[in-house]
């Protein structure tokens, strides 16, 4: 938005300096056409961007549970955030993922040991002791029962094999599942690390340029004024800064969102 403000308050004093111009009789019509066409394409532009945030902020009000018409509004991406991230980060071994897939290989190798212990036969010892006083019949008498029972279902040996060596094989696969996605995110990781140094070049290139064009932009509308170039050069020139600055813009948003990318990549679970 700040970018099309500014190329519209830009674009607004060429067309109106040029109808002044051409009132005058020093240029031609078709030069303020030019800068009317140029004039009304940057408010159009203006307009679907306005549009578009209020879309976005309806969209955002629903998925959280807010009234709409609300307009949301965010920090303007032209710098990228000043986020400390080390040289060679590494991935965070406790992320929440990571953490989900080791208790879920923990669990397995619980239910393995279960099934294991079940192969061997079960001993249960029981007892008991009864004491008879005398109020009845005046027995007197005092009796104990004891006994141990082994129990071993031998049927179920292949079963219960079975069982473990599905149980093993599944618990293996989730081992190796969990180096992968480890092995997988180091990549994403290396990858954004690069795109990273990528965007932060292409920030400072752009930067410059931005003041090569502006002053270009500035030397070329004095010359106009003093009827030295024509208008469209000019409006090439408002063009030319309009769309670094865009690109900037867009840099500065995509180095901001790999950073998230890489924070969430190296950012540890924390307890």
């Amino acid at each position: 938005m700040k970018v099309l403000t500014e190329a519209l308050q830009t674009t607004e004093s060429v067309y109106k300096f040029t109808n002044n111009q051409f009132n005058q009789g020093f240029i031609q019509k078709s030069d303020v056409l030019n800068a009317q066409v140029q004039k009304i394409t940057v408010e159009s532009n203006l307009s679907k961007a306005n549009n578009n945030i209020q879309n976005a902020s309806d969209y955002l009000s629903l998925l959280m549970g807010q009234p709409q018409g609300i307009r949301y509004t965010a920090d303007l991406p032209s710098e990228p955030n000043k986020s400390n991230i080390s040289a060679s980060p590494g991935i965070g071994a406790s992320r929440a993922d990571f953490e989900a897939m080791q208790k879920a290989i923990e669990a397995s190798g619980l239910m393995i040991q279960s099934a294991k212990t079940s192969r061997y036969p079960k001993l249960n010892a029981f007892g008991s002791y009864q004491f008879n006083d005398n109020r009845m019949f005046g027995f007197g008498a005092k009796s104990y029962f004891a006994g141990i029972q082994l129990a071993w279902d031998i049927f179920k040996g292949n079963s219960t094999k079975n069982s473990i060596a599905t149980q093993t094989l599944e618990r293996t696969k989730m081992t190796e599942q969990l180096a992968q996605m480890k092995e997988q995110s180091q990549l994403e990781l290396n990858k954004a690390m690069r795109d990273l140094q990528d965007a932060s070049f292409e920030i400072k290139q752009l930067q410059l340029s931005i003041e090569q064009a502006t002053e270009a932009l500035q030397i070329l509308e004095n010359r106009y004024r003093q009827g030295l170039v024509n208008t469209t050069d000019v409006l090439l020139a408002t063009t030319q800064v309009s769309q670094l600055k865009f690109k900037l813009a867009q840099a500065a948003f995509n180095s901001n969102v790999t950073k998230a990318y890489i924070q969430f990549l190296t950012t540890s679970t924390t307890k």
